[in-house]
């Protein structure tokens, strides 16, 4: 219903502050009294009784686990309740069940800087065998997200790095585009920048993990984040490093040519042409 719509929205605004500000935001009753008001839209303004009632419970336990959060940091807020007995569900997944917002799928794009000789080469440099070197993205709702000295949203598989060696799907995110450039913005803008950029430490495997923790909750897969482990010590990095960090590390802005954004562009920082 519409009072139920409503409902929604101004939960998810007040929580969203509560969640940011901490103290300084909207009380814990006010929001307990906004969710005892979703619930009862949702009780007598759904036709499907299913719906209603699992929207209420829902509802319930995300107030039991509202009081239970204190002060705690949004980034550890608890799970907010169940479907079917099954998916927990953390804060904004709770909300985006309650909006019916749709899932989509995160995939991660793998290129071997090696072009396929890292199978054969590595056992002689490094004394393991290794698949590939890899440089990821993310990809995302049509874009591919990857960093390279600057942070880019690129049309998917249209970096300067080719075609993707592969392509693996790490699973579905109810966020969207935007919440995802803003988080970007926010919170990547000045972690990833040219100056800190590193081939071992500090690269766009890292970047890629951070975006997959932020649309999944879960990280890359480790073959990816413990190569630089493999190579910190060997004497292969030692010779390597700077000029990788020269030739990976130092794409600007220009470089993104189609429907994209980059971070640090300064005619660039909204839409560009879609």
């Amino acid at each position: 219903s519409r009072d139920a719509l409503v409902s929604v929205s101004r939960l998810h605004d007040a929580a969203r502050r509560w969640l940011k500000e901490g103290n300084q935001g909207p009380s814990l009753e006010s929001l307990e009294e906004s969710l005892r008001s979703l619930t009862m839209d949702t009780g007598t303004g759904m036709s499907d009784g299913n719906l209603a009632s699992q929207s209420q419970s829902l509802t319930r336990t995300f107030t039991q686990e509202l009081r239970g959060a204190g002060g705690r940091d949004s980034r550890k807020f608890p799970a907010a309740g169940s479907i079917d007995g099954e998916e927990l569900l953390a804060y904004y997944d709770f909300m985006n069940v309650m909006l019916a917002r749709p899932r989509s799928p995160v995939q991660l794009y793998r290129y071997d800087l090696s072009d396929g000789k890292a199978r054969w080469l590595s056992p002689m440099l490094i004394g393991q065998s290794l698949d590939g070197i890899w440089h990821t993205g993310i990809g995302f709702d049509g874009r591919e997200y990857w960093f390279g000295g600057t942070i880019f949203e690129s049309d998917a598989g249209t970096t300067p790095f080719g075609d993707p060696t592969v392509v693996q799907t790490l699973g579905e995110t109810m966020r969207t585009r935007e919440d995802l450039w803003d988080f970007i913005q926010t919170d990547l803008v000045d972690e990833f920048t040219v100056d800190n950029y590193d081939i071992l430490t500090h690269n766009c495997n890292h970047f890629s993990n951070s975006v997959s923790k932020f649309l999944l909750n879960a990280g890359l897969p480790d073959d990816i984040m413990k190569q630089p482990e493999i190579f910190m010590n060997s004497w292969l990095s030692q010779v390597l490093r700077p000029t990788l960090n020269r030739s990976l590390g130092r794409f600007g802005p220009e470089q993104e040519r189609g429907r994209g954004r980059a971070t640090d562009a300064k005619g660039t920082q909204g839409e560009w042409d879609r």
